[in-house]
């Protein structure tokens, strides 16, 4: 004789049926928005190794014309705060520039982005039980995205084994108020995903990869014109320089 079902499980199941298709929504979003974040770090790599370390260099013939002025006229607040901003420029050019040195992102392909989908929907923090286990999916959610984004199948799936499954309560009034909590935390995390993913589209290092690609496939190189307006500039202030008597030699090592 067939167990008849329980209003509570009967509830408990349409929870868990409801938060199964959740889950893969989720993991979608969260597989797009770490593929295209990715993706942008290539681009920048790319961009900063070709056109950055120019722009640093500019920079830094910047920095020296407004220290060279300042020198001749040490009291003039204006030429001492012109200095002051193209070293604030300098610098933060050479931070970005440092970033080029960054290990170039491995390509996403179809299998890895799969198995990280199932990664996800097996380990995503807002399927933990308890505040222990929320913690530990946490931890492993973050090695998680870092082995996506280096394109490492084997750790993804050396993760996967390694996941423990904690245990839901017996209690069917608990399972409910946990399952309850899960899809309210799914839908949100959905919800931040899909801003988040659209705030990167529209940022302006993913116009520059489209503006780049769109170029590429028609034969032309959309980093020629910056790589030639550094240059030129790099050009006048290096003349403008010896003009005044000084030879940036020492930029030699940047």
């Amino acid at each position: 004789m067939l167990k008849k079902e329980l209003p509570e499980d009967r509830k408990i199941r349409e929870y868990e049926e409801g938060l199964e298709k959740l889950i893969a929504e989720v993991a979608e979003a969260e597989a797009e928005m770490e593929s295209e974040v990715a993706e942008l770090a290539r681009f920048q790599a790319l961009y900063l190794a070709r056109v950055g370390r120019l722009f640093l260099f500019d920079d830094a013939l910047s920095l020296a014309l407004a220290q060279e002025k300042q020198r001749q006229s040490p009291g003039d607040e204006e030429l001492a705060a012109e200095a002051a901003e193209a070293e604030a420029r300098m610098n933060a050019s050479r931070d970005e520039a440092g970033l080029a040195q960054i290990e170039t992102v491995a390509e996403i392909t179809p299998d890895l982005k799969a198995q990280y989908r199932e990664a996800v929907r097996t380990i995503h923090p807002d399927l933990a039980t308890d505040e222990k286990d929320r913690s530990y999916r946490t931890e492993l959610t973050k090695a998680l995205n870092e082995a996506y984004r280096r394109g490492d199948a084997d750790a993804v799936g050396a993760i996967m084994r390694d996941f423990q499954l904690a245990e839901m309560p017996d209690n069917a009034g608990k399972r409910l108020i946990i399952l309850i909590r899960q899809e309210h935390d799914l839908g949100q995390r959905l919800k931040d995903v899909r801003e988040k993913l659209d705030e990167i589209r529209n940022g302006d290092l993913a116009r520059m990869k489209k503006i780049h690609a769109e170029a590429g496939a028609e034969g032309a190189d959309s980093f020629s014109d910056l790589i030639k307006a550094a240059l030129d500039e790099i050009a006048r202030k290096s003349g403008e320089l010896a003009k005044m008597g000084v030879i940036p030699v020492k930029f030699a090592k940047i």
